[in-house]
Parts: C-alpha cells; structure tokens; sequence
C-alpha cells in the first residue's frame, strides 16, 4: 500500500513548478545572519530546514530550492527571530511555494520570511513585525490581531482569510460618548506577548471597552486604559462580532500602590490645607497683605486637591459634562495657585527692594488695600480668561472651519488635557512663563539682598522698622521656599509625563500629591507663627472650657432656691462649683 501512494506523489509534485517551490534562506548555505551581516560558520551542516506538508505530515528537505534573500523590512518594522521547533514554528510545503506558520499567541501564516542555520539555536525564521515604539510614536495607532485580510478563528487560536475583515471602530470619550477618531492613524497587527483574556464588548455589558481616540481601550468597569502594546481588536470567522484580546493584569503592583499613596496624599494634602487656612482666617494678624495673599494661594491649591481627588477616585462614574467641568476645574485651581505665588514673588521683591533703598514704613505700606485689589484682579483674572477661552474652544462645533484650531480634547481620553501640544499649550506653557518671571523676580531678590550687606542697619535706631524688616526677610524666604516647592513637583511631574517608565516617578508623584501637607510644614517653621498658633489655641480651648462650664451648670438636676439677697448673700467661687441637693424641708429650715 505505500508504494502506490509514494508513486502517486511523485507524479503529483512533477507537476508543481520548481520556482513555485522556492524557499528564502538568510544567507548562503555555509553562513549565518549574525549582528550586522552574514557571516562563515565553521562546520556548517548541509542547509535542509524540516518541512511539512499542510497536514503536518513530514516532507522531505529535497523538495525545496532554497536561495539567498536580503530580508529587508520597511519602515516601522523590525525583524522578529523564530525557532522551528516543529510544533507552534513550522514551515509548510504547498503547491505554490513554502510557507511558515508561527506562534504569536495566535497562529498566523506568511510568505515573506527567510530561515537560517543558528550555529547555537538551530534552524529559525526571521519575519518582519511592527516596531511599535518607532512605528506609534508620531501617529495613533489600533491594533489589529490579524493581518490584512484575515479574521480570528477562535476555536483553533489561529488567524485565517476571509472576505470581510474590516474592523468595526467606532471612537469614544472615556465617558462612552461619541468622539471624533484621529486625525492620523495607523492599523497594525501584533498580538501582544503577556497572559490574554478574551473580552466580547459588543455582546457582554461587563466587558464593555471603549476605543479612546488616542488609540487606548479603556474599560469603564476596572477603570484600566491598555495602550496598543497591551490589546488587539480583532472579528469572528463568522463576522457575527468582535472581540478583544487583552493583557490580563497590565499594571505592575509598583503602579498599583503608587496610584493608592497619590490618592492618600491628596486627602492629607486637604486636610492641612484647611487647617493652615483655619488658622488664617481666624488669626487677625496672618491676614497682613502677604497673609492674604498666601491665603488665595492655599484656597486655590485646596480646590485643585478636591478635583484631583476626584479625578483619581471618581472618573469611572462621572458623565462628559461633569468630566470637561472637573477639568476645567483642575485648569483653573492650579493656575489660579500658580498666579498667587507669582503675585507673592512680585509683592516680596516690591517690599525688599524699597527696604533696601531705606523707604520708610509709611511708603511701603501706603495704599495696600489698593494694591491687594489689583493683584485679586490679576491673580483670579488671568485665570479665568484662560479657563473660558478653553471653554469656549472645547464647545466649538466639529466643522472643518475650526478642524486647524487645537482643542482641550476634555473628557476624550480623562477629565485633564490628553498627552500632547494641548497639555503643553493651555497649562504647562502657562506655568513656564509664570515660574520664568518668578525666577527673575527672587533672582533679583537675592541679588538685592547680597548687595545691599548690612543697609538693613540704616533703621536700627527705629525698632519698629527693623522689626518690619526681619519680617519682609523671613517672609522672602518663606515665598522662596514655596517657589522652591512648586517649581520641583512641577517639573518632575513634566519629566514624568515624557520620560517612562512611570514607576521611576513614584517618589516624586507621591511628594506632588503631598503639596499641601509640605506647604503646612514651610508654614510652621516661623516661631512667630507658631506662637500665634499656640495662642490661638489656648484661647480656643479656654473659651471651649468655660462654654463646657457653663452648659454644666445649666443642666445641673439640683433644686431650685431663693436667696434673699438683702438679708443674705451665697458665694460659690466659679472655678469650684458646688452641687446643693437641697429638699423643700430643708429649704424651709434654712429659712427659719
């Protein structure tokens, strides 16, 4: 019986084209693709890769003409190594040629490849494979599990031809309405190489994901964005549905945790946020015109701290319009933060520089009121222009009139400005140009200070000026360490959004969300301030004392009693009152 059919066979492959049975080898026969080029292998054995045949059956080596290919890949590509191990890697002998059949998670076929004889891992395929790094990093890209032309056929974990195979992408905002898709975007086909999970969005409520239009897959009920390394989108054979593939567990236990301190430091950010402003608003003499200022300062950042909380913690429930008034929220709280501290820069170098120049009290002083209106008006103003005009061009209606203005893009990938010019022209720009101004205004400060040497001595004989200027001196570095401050969290949190990986920013990203707490800390390092605190509080505490004292008393369950004051007179001292339970008889032999 085996004869007939080896016969059969050979009479078979007589009829297929030598050239169709051609096969691409790396290099020559004797050599090895090694770093930059071909190179001789010592002892090279006769190049005869195995083969099969669509069944899986054995093919013989002689069956296949090999010849060398210069394997080339096109930009974005790079070249991929696969060893025949002859179970997930195999070459297949068809009619029209050879072809390779490889594991990517899926099982996917191509004819674009050449084989080599590794001297150390045996025979092994090189294929060109998307270079996402390269390929995604001036364009949005979505991945696609299959190639061109090409459906998921799930039951045998492979991806196989068909007529219909385009994806069904529809873009949406983190929220789930509509968004506009990318101006500029890219399908590629990679599976990812990480532990997968099969999601059905279109057909199971609890694996709904939204396509974001930055390419991410965002889904709403674990809150996770996957970027393009971490899912494929991919059709039935069927074209019934579609389905995702994604990582299950994307998220290291550094970020994880990262993520739970953030979220912690913002609440104790708050917290001594509120308490150092309690203190302002309840100690009159913080409220001079630097108090104030740094009153506005903290009420902006305490603002800013809610929204971030929000943001961390609530994001998945927010509707679209309460995600873009979040942003708009975060956008006006930290430049209205910024903006104060600049006004506090610009009011220490105005009071520094006329000590320095021995102006009396009275002129430096004169028309603060005045001054503190105008600096509301910028500090609260300039941001508010700000936020409206980015209100204003995040409502403006999708037209191509408006298609070359840069939008906020509020509520499409988070309730913040997406990664990108956007982030850089309504927030981070603002913020440089403000801490530039900050840095020459306590440059100058400085310089002034070093210049001047002991001018500060030209008040001695007045104590109250020189009182004065200890004061404006300590409040000088008071705002400088402030500046201090902002200008490190901010320009970490810039260098984290460019530089990853993220876990290298925990630090830093956990002592950003920790503003308020350090701000509270700079505060209480004046002993001055520490002493009207503690007198604040002794009076707190005395006057709750005595309210307690008093309430006591009023409640006291003992008889009612009346003295004659004109015959007799009942001294009980306050500080030890007396409980009398006294009787009707009693009363009335007391009388007597």
């Amino acid at each position: 019986m085996v004869a007939p059919v080896q016969s059969r066979l050979r009479g078979h492959l007589k009829n297929i084209n030598l050239a169709a049975r051609k096969g691409w080898s790396c290099c020559m026969e004797d050599q090895s693709l090694i770093k930059n080029g071909c190179t001789p292998v010592a002892g090279a054995s006769t190049f005869s890769p195995p083969l099969e045949y669509i069944n899986t059956s054995k093919a013989s080596p002689d069956l296949v003409l090999w010849s060398p290919l210069d394997l080339k890949c096109p930009p974005g590509f790079k070249i991929n190594w696969y060893g025949l191990d002859g179970k997930h890697n195999i070459l297949i002998l068809e009619e029209d040629g050879v072809r390779i059949r490889w594991r990517e998670q899926l099982y996917k076929y191509t004819k674009d490849f050449c084989v080599e004889l590794h001297p150390d891992e045996g025979y092994r395929a090189a294929i060109c494979r998307p270079d996402l790094p390269n390929m995604c990093s001036s364009t949005t890209c979505i991945n696609k599990c299959c190639a061109d032309g090409e459906v998921l056929h799930l039951n045998t974990l492979s991806c196989v031809s068909a007529k219909y195979t385009n994806l069904s992408l529809q873009h949406h905002s983190i929220s789930g309405s509509p968004a506009m898709p990318p101006s500029k975007a890219m399908i590629v086909s990679l599976v990812p190489d990480c532990e997968l999970i099969v999601l059905y969005p279109q057909t199971k409520l609890s694996h709904k994901s939204y396509l974001l239009p930055n390419g991410q897959l965002y889904r709403p009920r674990t809150g996770v964005m996957r970027d393009v390394n971490n899912y494929c989108l991919e059709n039935f054979k069927n074209g019934s549905a579609q389905v995702a593939l994604v990582c299950l567990g994307t998220t290291s236990k550094a970020l994880v945790v990262k993520d739970y301190m953030q979220i912690a430091g913002v609440v104790i950010s708050t917290i001594f946020l509120t308490l150092t402003i309690l203190f302002h608003v309840f100690i009159p003499s913080l409220r001079d015109m630097q108090g104030l200022c740094l009153l506005c300062h903290m009420a902006s950042l305490l603002v800013a701290d809610s929204a971030l909380f929000v943001t961390y913690v609530l994001t998945k429930y927010l509707t679209s319009v309460h995600c873009i008034i979040n942003g708009l929220i975060l956008q006006f709280s930290f430049l209205a933060a910024f903006f104060w501290l600049n006004v506090m820069c610009f009011d220490i170098w105005r009071v520094i520089r006329a000590t320095v120049s021995c102006i009396p009290l009275t002129g430096i002083l004169a028309n603060d009121a005045k001054k503190f209106k105008l600096y509301l008006v910028y500090a609260w103003g300039g941001p508010s222009i700000m936020t409206f005009v980015t209100l204003v061009l995040h409502n403006l209606p999708d037209q191509p009139v408006f298609s070359n203005l840069l939008r906020p893009g509020f509520g499409k990938i988070s309730c913040w400005f997406p990664d990108g010019l956007e982030r850089l022209t309504y927030f981070y720009g603002i913020v440089a140009l403000l801490f530039l101004f900050n840095m020459v205004l306590l440059g100058h400060t400085v310089l002034m200070l070093y210049q001047a040497g002991t001018a500060f001595q030209c008040f001695v004989r007045q104590v109250s000026f020189t009182a004065f200027n200890r004061h404006h001196l300590e409040m000088f570095w008071h705002r400088f360490l402030l500046f201090i401050l902002m200008a490190l969290c901010w320009v970490t949190e810039i260098l984290s959004w460019k530089i990853p990986p993220r876990e290298l920013w925990f630090a830093t990203d956990v002592l950003n969300s920790s503003q308020g707490f350090i701000v509270f800390l700079i505060f209480m390092k004046s002993e001055k301030k520490r002493e009207l605190v503690k007198e604040a509080w002794n009076r707190v505490t005395s006057s709750v004392s005595n309210t307690a004292r008093k309430l006591s008393r009023s409640e006291n369950p003992g008889a009612t009693f009346h003295v004659d004051i004109a015959s007799s007179s009942l001294s009980v001292p306050q500080e030890h009152p007396v409980t009398l339970g006294l009787s009707q008889e009693d009363q009335g032999n007391s009388n007597e």
